[in-house]
Formats: C-alpha cells, structure tokens, sequence
C-alpha cells in the first residue's frame, strides 16, 4: 500500500485542473465545429438568375413592339408641345402655330393610337370579357384563349392588309392636307398596316406563350 505524500495531493490536483481545461477546449471546439455545420447548412448560395426562357423569335417581336411603342410616347410628348405653343403663341402674341389642327390630326394622334397597338395586346392591356370563360374547365379556357387571340391576329392582318394598299395609293398621288401650306399626310398611312403587323405577331407569341405554358414577360419584368 503506497502512502501519498504532502507533495502528492498538489500533483493531482494540477493533473484534474489541466484535465478539466483540456476537456473545456474539447468542448469549445466541438461547439464551434456544430455552429459552423449548421451555419452552412442554413446559409444556402443564391441560385443563379434564370435564363430568358423566350425563344429569339418571341423576343425579338417583343423589341420590335417596343420600338413603336416608344415612337407613340414620343408623338404624344410632340403633341402636347406642339398644343403648348399653338396656345401660347395665340393668347400671348396673337400669332397660333400653323396647321395645328391638321398636324396633330394627321400625324401625332395617328402614330399616337396606331404605333400603340401591339404593345397594348403585349401588356394585356386591350378589353377583355372573361365573365363565361372564367367558368370553364382548364382545358375549355385554354382553347378559348388560343380562339380569340387567333381571331384578334386575323383581325390585325386584315388591317394590315388594306391599310397597305391605302397606304400606297396615298403615296403614290403624295396625299396633302389643305392649310396655309399644303401638309403632307401620306407617310403616316403606313401606321396603319405596321400596326396590324405589330398587333398580329404579338397575338401569335400569345398563342404560343399560352400552347407551350411559358409565360410571356410583362413590362413589369424589364421591358420598357
């Protein structure tokens, strides 16, 4: 039997101490090693941007929308200018801008409505009664759709067809409006057919958005 000395029991107790702060480091690193797992599973990276899902064709009908629809945007800002200083120049120096009325007639307020009119069927924008088919099944609402945008598209080429022939009739004699100076008016027929080409190849990237179950994207979602 081996009897402990005074000098024994300083040993044991700085062997338990140094046990007790290596069993502490243990621990800590143990947490440390758990915090970081969860932290990783937790922090998960973004996914990337998803790709433009719209075939080239679609997109390309798309700018080719917005192009007219910025031309519209800018013949109403030309409009309101050119009102502005008819208004002005009449009240304040009784000297109205020539042929207001048959300019803004002819040339802002047709690119203003006609340049306009895809782009209103791109954002959904044209009146539409759903009252009856709000009620049908998935599949009666879909072919309802494809029906009335395929009438809407002939619609359009149909506007597109005589609106060209009126258009080149037009330029042919260099049709003039009357007014102090002959205005002419022949170059902004052709509005006309480009609208309803415009208005037809947007029904038809309708039809294929609503067939193929990708939605079309929206002016909220970055074009103009």
């Amino acid at each position: 039997m081996k009897i402990l000395g005074h000098g024994d029991a300083p040993k044991r107790a700085d062997n338990g101490r140094i046990d007790l702060i290596q069993s502490g480091v243990n621990f800590r690193k143990g947490a440390s090693r758990m915090t970081t797992h969860a932290t990783d599973e937790a922090v998960e990276p973004e996914p990337p941007n998803p790709p433009d899902m719209q075939p080239r064709w679609v997109r390309c009908i798309d700018r080719m929308t917005v192009g007219l629809a910025i031309a519209a945007g800018t013949a109403g800002a030309l409009l309101m200018v050119h009102v502005l200083v008819d208004v002005a120049g009449r009240t304040f120096f009784n000297s109205p801008a020539p042929g207001t009325f048959n300019i803004v007639t002819y040339w802002w307020m047709v690119t203003l409505v006609f340049a306009a009119f895809g782009y209103a069927q791109l954002r959904g924008e044209h009146i539409r009664a759903t009252i009856l088919t709000d009620h049908l099944p998935a599949r009666w609402n879909l072919g309802a759709e494809v029906a009335a945008m395929a009438l809407l598209g002939l619609l359009g080429v149909l506007l597109a067809y005589y609106g060209w022939n009126a258009a080149v009739e037009s330029a042919e004699i260099g049709e003039t409006v009357l007014d102090t100076t002959p205005i002419p008016i022949w170059p902004f027929r052709f509005l006309v057919p480009l609208a309803g080409v415009s208005l037809a190849l947007q029904c038809v990237t309708a039809i294929h958005a609503a067939l193929s179950g990708t939605p079309h994207k929206s002016h909220d979602e970055g074009l103009v």
